[in-house]
């Protein structure tokens, strides 16, 4: 029987093969970054793999197609690499507040206190606090000292892709930055934090 998930694996399947022959490409932005994008004529509309380097020398928004297999986002990394180059990288924790609302707030107040907890729980859901009408910045500060560390175990773990790119790509310094990310997809995705990625020594 046909199914939508039917179509989409055959479309995956589909861009599975083109990425096999795509090519790299390089456009210069209005800001003078740099977006390196693997792409194939067959969709030219299509970022199959992409990064940017900014003229700051850094890293940052890294995509792939969900098709697309994580050693040919590496493969594309490596080449933007080529000659050299040692960039950092800012990196998106976007399964963070996920991860964070799985654990439950009852590991979390015994490895915490009640609460600071409390206030993960709160980012991680995006829920104001009982007696509070909004998700506010106190919230976030009494968060602070569960999200730092709950936000460095996750960029380790196999979950944070993005992170895991950077570092198989030989950036395997890392530090994480709270309060970094104030668009409403970032609260929502990682209450704010950012991965920073570097090669050895990188961050003096």
């Amino acid at each position: 029987v046909w199914s939508e998930a039917s179509a989409m694996e055959v479309e995956h399947e589909r861009i599975r093969k083109l990425a096999e022959h795509a090519a790299v490409e390089e456009a210069r932005q209005p800001d003078g970054s740099v977006r390196t994008s693997l792409k194939h004529s067959v969709v030219p509309d299509v970022e199959l793999v992409g990064v940017t380097l900014s003229p700051s020398n850094v890293l940052h928004s890294l995509t792939f197609h969900d098709a697309v297999p994580v050693s040919t986002a590496e493969q594309l990394l490596s080449h933007v690499l080529a000659g050299g180059r040692k960039p950092m990288a800012r990196a998106a924790l976007r399964e963070l507040c996920v991860a964070v609302a799985a654990i439950g707030e009852e590991a979390l107040a015994s490895e915490f206190g009640k609460e600071v907890a409390g206030a993960a729980m709160t980012v991680a859901l995006g829920r104001p606090r009982p007696g509070h009408s909004v998700l506010g910045q106190g919230t976030f500060r009494a968060a602070a000292p569960a999200w730092a560390v709950l936000a460095e175990r996750h960029a380790l773990s196999s979950e944070a892709q993005e992170v895991r790119m950077y570092r198989a790509a030989g950036l395997s310094e890392l530090r994480i930055e709270q309060f970094a990310d104030t668009s409403e997809e970032g609260i929502a995705q990682s209450g704010g934090t950012v991965a920073w990625l570097a090669f050895p020594g990188g961050f003096g």
